[in-house]
């Protein structure tokens, strides 16, 4: 049975754009060396700034830092729900984007730029807020779709250190 797809229109536009610069917080927690090495070791990273302390501290860091990608890649820090309980594309039931509808909508990532401040060391608190920063209506050979754009930026221990700006097709 086909999923019922909701309209996409500028009133859907208008409601999503109620939500722009309204920024939610979340607590990550610190983010561990083990994290780090295990995260560089799955996208086959071999550089010893990101896996061996001593190499780091040489450098003048704390300890290892993080591959700079490392914080967008995560999609939900929490341990995450049982399979069973996730929704029918893979996601946390609870998860929702600021002012982008949780169903009746197709979502579908449209890019990411990341722009790098500052390296995230081994034992950093990390946090991090995202805000809608703008969403268009356009017309695409399938139909309208809604382009939205979300503000995400990264502190490690209150210091800016990661921010980017992703984009959401809306269908």
């Amino acid at each position: 049975m086909a999923l019922e797809l909701a309209a996409v229109d500028q009133t859907l536009i208008d409601r999503i754009l109620e939500q722009k610069d309204v920024e939610q917080e979340s607590d990550l927690g610190i983010l561990s060396a083990l994290t780090i090495k295990r995260y560089a070791r799955a996208v086959g990273e071999t550089n010893p700034v990101y896996l061996d302390s001593r190499y780091a501290r040489a450098l003048g860091f704390g300890d290892i830092i993080s591959p700079p990608n490392l914080p967008v890649s995560v999609m939900d820090w929490t341990e995450g729900s049982p399979n069973d309980e996730l929704r029918q594309d893979g996601t946390e039931p609870g998860v929702t984007l600021p002012g982008v509808p949780s169903s009746g909508y197709r979502l579908m990532g449209g890019g990411e730029d990341m722009t790098f401040i500052k390296p995230i060391v081994a034992g950093q608190h990390l946090t991090l807020t995202v805000a809608l920063s703008e969403a268009t209506l356009r017309d695409s050979r399938s139909g309208p779709m809604a382009v939205v754009k979300l503000r995400r930026r990264y502190f490690a221990d209150g210091d800016l250190a990661l921010e980017a700006i992703q984009t959401i097709l809306v269908r």
